[in-house]
């Protein structure tokens, strides 16, 4: 508002430049890429710094012997802001967290933005250079497999933009999503990088096409209790209380847990702290401690069969109560279908819970499940205000590795978009899930539970099995710790929710 005000009057002809426009205080920096949208959109605006670069912790170890990043209060002082200087772009050593990819990619030197047909508007941000020194290497997916792939070198003048046609073979095909990839990296080696190095990149749908639920069909046999339910070669098996304890296919066991509905993430640094004097700082996080939804008690489920197109399915209803008494209800229903089994889930959140970490499910995968494939943005972790430099394409991962470590561990390794994915163990044999829509995916090492009392990493917990996170939604990330907080488009409300997912037939 100020940088077109001063244009629009020239009431002001200095450069605005924010000292602390995203401040980088553990999983953090929401909306970053808008900031500097707006920093090369608007004259008026000169740029800003992010506070800060770098995690101010100090490399210690506990009376164990297990090493941790220390920070306020660990000294033996007296007045202190615990983690308050643990605020930047990458760990204490360097090592960078997910945010500063997104930043690379929004300060990109290069964009490109889709005009029609094999037509893009390309514009060279930079000041004083032209592109004379990158190549630009584009590829076609189809459904997320390259397909198609080439090279140019068009040279562009500063600030200057061009529309520019590839040669692209590949026809849209119905049913089909269909993106072009532009990756632009450097021709030759220079003082800062190698030769080949990716500077900037954008990915821009053609067709974005909606998975749709396959249809219901007859179990291979009716149920003849309420503890065991066969759909196909997949079994549901219940206690005597109505809740899951086991999906196998076969006899492998695929889910090992009850699964619930939730509304808890572990929070992060910018959600409200969980020490010191700052925890008792009204913030999101004591908001949603005093809505109870970090222990929302939930009853047993109502178990029945009821008929969907003819076929005998499983329901299961059950309520979760808050600390004040307001109650949320879920609703799962599974039936049969041609290659698995469809679950539909329905979640009605109390409107006066009206600023939400997220709302999905939750459930637990055996340890030997620990390879996790997913066809949505990617490779890196992805958050509904910070998902710009991710790609939507096929990634594969260790679940080992989707741990983003900070120095105070909280909400981590989430993936927007997700459309399909796999556990998988050495042999490729595991657990194939379809999401309908396409929803956001964090499969873990941490659990929620543990990491929101975790106040350093040696307070991780080893568990015997990995937690699964579907959400239909998920809050933004935002700066609120010391800064705006999510904006508005990226808040969860209370309300109706609803999503499906299909586990596969398929050992892969």
């Amino acid at each position: 508002s100020w940088a077109e005000w001063a244009e629009r009057t020239g009431g002001d002809d200095r450069p605005m430049i924010l000292c602390e426009f995203s401040h980088a205080m553990g999983n953090s920096n929401g909306s970053i890429s808008a900031y500097v949208d707006a920093f090369f959109e608007l004259p008026a605006l000169g740029g800003g710094f992010v506070w800060d670069w770098r995690d101010q912790g100090l490399a210690e170890t506990n009376a164990k012997g297990e090493f941790y990043w220390a920070f306020g209060g660990h000294f033996g002082e007296a007045v202190h802001d615990m983690n308050f200087n643990c605020n930047g772009l990458t760990a204490p050593d360097g090592t960078p967290h997910p945010a500063l990819m997104e930043y690379q990619w929004a300060c990109r030197p290069v964009k490109v933005e889709y005009v029609r047909g094999s037509q893009f508007r390309v514009t060279n941000r930079r000041t004083f250079c032209d592109t004379s020194d990158l190549m630009l290497c584009w590829s076609v997916l189809r459904d997320g497999e390259r397909v198609e792939r080439g090279e140019m070198s068009p040279e562009i003048a500063a600030g200057e933009s061009i529309v520019l046609r590839l040669p692209i073979k590949a026809r849209l095909s119905k049913g089909v999503s269909q993106h072009v990839r532009f990756e632009w990296v450097l021709k030759r080696r220079t003082d800062w990088a190698p030769k080949g190095y990716r500077v900037a990149w954008d990915q821009i749908a053609l067709r974005n096409v909606e998975v749709s639920l396959p249809a219901i069909r007859a179990p291979r046999q009716k149920p003849t209790d309420q503890r065991r339910f066969q759909f196909g070669e997949i079994t549901v098996e219940l206690n005597k209380a109505g809740r899951i304890v086991e999906v196998r296919r076969g006899s492998a066991p695929l889910i090992v847990s009850d699964i619930t509905a939730t509304l808890w993430r572990s929070p992060t640094d910018n959600d409200g702290s969980k020490m010191g004097w700052r925890k008792d700082v009204p913030s999101l996080r004591t908001q949603w401690v005093e809505w109870g939804l970090d222990q929302l008690r939930s009853s047993d489920p109502v178990v029945s069969v009821e008929t969907r197109g003819g076929y005998p399915c499983l329901r299961l209803d059950r309520k979760y109560v808050g600390a004040r008494g307001e109650i949320m209800r879920h609703r799962s229903i599974w039936s049969r279908t041609d290659d698995g089994v469809r679950i539909d889930e329905q979640i009605d959140v109390p409107k006066a819970w009206d600023d939400l970490p997220r709302v999905g499910i939750r459930f637990e995968t055996p340890k030997w499940l620990d390879r996790f494939a997913w066809y949505g943005l990617g490779p890196d972790e992805s958050y509904p205000d910070r998902c710009g430099a991710q790609m939507q394409g096929h990634w594969d991962s260790r679940v080992a590795d989707q741990y983003a470590m900070f120095v105070v561990p909280q909400e981590h390794g989430a993936h927007q978009d997700v459309r399909a994915f796999r556990l998988h163990g050495r042999g490729g044999k595991g657990l194939r899930i379809n999401c309908v829509p396409p929803l956001s995916v964090a499969v873990r090492e941490d659990f929620d539970a543990d990491m929101t009392q975790a106040v350093t990493i040696t307070d991780r917990v080893q568990r015997d099995t990995h937690e699964v996170h579907l959400d239909v939604a998920m809050r933004g990330l935002g700066t609120a710790i010391c800064g705006p907080d999510t904006l508005p488009k990226f808040r969860v409300r209370g309300g109706h929710y609803s999503f499906s997912w299909i586990i596969g037939d398929k050992n892969n």
